[in-house]
């Protein structure tokens, strides 16, 4: 089309789609014995998607213009409009619940302490589970390197 969007709407088709999201929801959906359709990668959809001209695909800071302008004889404005929401695991709760035990034991005993300030973690996790700091992210990398070097 001649556009900048487009090339890049082809790489994420060609690499992230299929090496992340697709692979991720085709794994997914495999362990519990459903077959899933991406209606949106249907061969004329996506044929429909490239033709289009890059201004109706982003209006401004708005993506899926279109998309959106069709969708809103079907569905809510709450529904079109609301704001992207990832699927990510509960891990902040996980490390509050069921995990607490296993970094509560991490702390007292880690062949990762030669190289990190167990202190550091400490506090982290401390501020974790009061509810006042979400440091779930580095707490896991902690409980993964730990589970590394064992």
């Amino acid at each position: 089309n001649g556009d900048a969007i487009t090339p890049m709407l082809a790489l994420d088709f060609r690499t992230y789609l299929p090496g992340s999201v697709l692979t991720k929801v085709d794994r997914a959906s495999m362990a519990h014995g459903l077959e899933v359709r991406p209606p949106f990668l249907d061969n004329e959809v996506v044929d429909l998607s490239f033709s289009i001209a890059a201004e109706w695909k982003l209006r401004g800071r708005e993506r899926k213009y279109l998309l959106k302008k069709v969708a809103e004889s079907y569905l809510p404005p709450e529904i079109i409009y609301r704001p992207k929401r990832g699927f990510a695991i509960p891990l902040a709760r996980w490390i509050a619940g069921p995990l607490r035990p296993r970094m509560e034991q991490i702390l007292r005993e880690s062949p990762a302490w030669d190289g990190l300030h167990r202190d550091t973690f400490a506090a982290w996790l401390k501020l974790h589970l009061a509810s006042r700091q979400d440091h779930s992210k580095p707490l896991w990398a902690l409980l993964v390197l730990d589970h590394w070097m064992r």
